[in-house]
């Protein structure tokens, strides 16, 4: 609607302008998250329905496709408790148990959890908690989950012989942890972008690091 003039008029169609430029962002991201889900979905069911037809053709043992079918259920359960989750989170349910949180025992918890993964794939994982004693006020279980994230993403994107370092700073009264990698980064046209949901950028990520504030 036009704009134009100072009167009550002009002010109700700007209001209007707005909503309706509100409502459509909102449905491109929902058509988007559609979008990003089916693909998500599309290549586990892809990948059992070859291991499936693998073994009925005799080409794979079956011992080993049942292997192979059970690691893609796994991510399948992982997506679905993720959108679970999102969900949870919009609907306001996710509640935080905040406490006093070492930082050394968080990293520390993250690196077990990935040191194999890391080593399987030849790249090195630097852990740097700060100075001794640091602490941050936090849901222990969520930002262990932030960072597993971040690390999964990080180790995804890095090359066998390249390195991922996770290290934590005194930011002003609160903890800066950085994760940094030497794989293809983020293009800078898709960095305010990466808090959304599902978003995907792989095919555009170029040299970069990712920072979580806690």
């Amino acid at each position: 609607m036009p704009e134009g003039g100072q009167d009550e008029l002009a002010e109700l169609a700007h209001s209007f302008n707005t909503m309706a430029s509100t409502l459509a962002s909102v449905e491109q991201s929902r058509v988007e998250l559609i979008g990003n889900v089916a693909h998500e979905l599309r290549a586990p069911v892809a990948a059992v329905r070859g291991y499936v037809e693998a073994a009925q053709d005799g080409v794979m043992a079956h011992d080993q496709a049942l292997s192979a079918i059970q690691r893609e259920l796994a991510g399948l359960e992982r997506l679905a408790g993720d959108l679970s989750l999102v969900s949870r989170v919009e609907a306001g349910q996710v509640e935080l148990t905040l406490q006093d949180v070492l930082v050394a025992a968080l990293l520390a918890q993250v690196q077990d959890r990935y040191a194999l993964a890391f080593e399987d794939k030849g790249v090195t994982l630097q852990v740097d908690a700060g100075r001794a004693g640091l602490q941050v006020r936090a849901d222990p279980a969520r930002s262990a989950q932030i960072l597993a994230n971040l690390l999964s993403n990080a180790l995804r994107h890095t090359a066998p012989g390249g390195a991922v370092r996770v290290g934590a700073q005194d930011a002003g009264g609160g903890v800066r942890l950085v994760v940094q990698d030497t794989g293809t980064g983020i293009a800078p046209e898709h960095l305010h972008r990466v808090f959304e949901r599902f978003f995907r950028a792989d095919a555009a990520r170029t040299r970069g690091r990712a920072v979580a504030w806690a």
